[in-house]
């Protein structure tokens, strides 16, 4: 597994798919915060796929992904890198003082398909991040 920081290309990239998150949890009247990208996504889950005002999933993975990750790096620290393993490449984020990465992309995307409240779901990955950082420092 390689890990490197985002490229300049991918950073004003993950700028413009934060300004596409708020964008997104404008429309469906949701908040920025772990629940509201949560509730974001069972709303958009729930949506007829024929509506005319749905968003692509591409856009809500990587809008609502880039958000979710934002906001674990502003409360607990870290940072964005860039993980290239066999399976491909995909932006984490780094633990900060550790190599340790939480794939957020991942779960935003699982959260899109599963039957699961996201809602509920989305705030524990905010908790687990902050407790694979309190564990780094202890």
């Amino acid at each position: 597994m390689k890990v490197e920081p985002l490229s300049e290309r991918m950073l004003n990239n993950k700028q413009h798919w934060k300004k596409v998150g708020c964008k997104i949890l404008h429309h469906y009247g949701c908040e920025e915060t772990y629940a509201g990208i949560g509730r974001c996504i069972d709303l958009w889950k729930n949506t007829d796929s024929t509506e005319s005002q749905k968003y692509p999933e591409t856009e809500i993975l990587d809008g609502l992904g880039f958000l979710l990750g934002e906001l674990c790096v502003t409360e607990f620290g870290g940072g964005w890198v860039w993980i290239t393993d066999e399976y491909g490449s995909i932006p984490a984020i780094c633990h900060p003082g550790a190599e340790t990465v939480s794939y957020i992309m991942d779960s935003v995307s699982r959260r899109l398909r599963d039957k699961g409240c996201a809602e509920d779901e989305i705030p524990t990955i905010a908790a687990m991040y902050e407790r694979a950082q309190h564990d780094q420092i202890n």
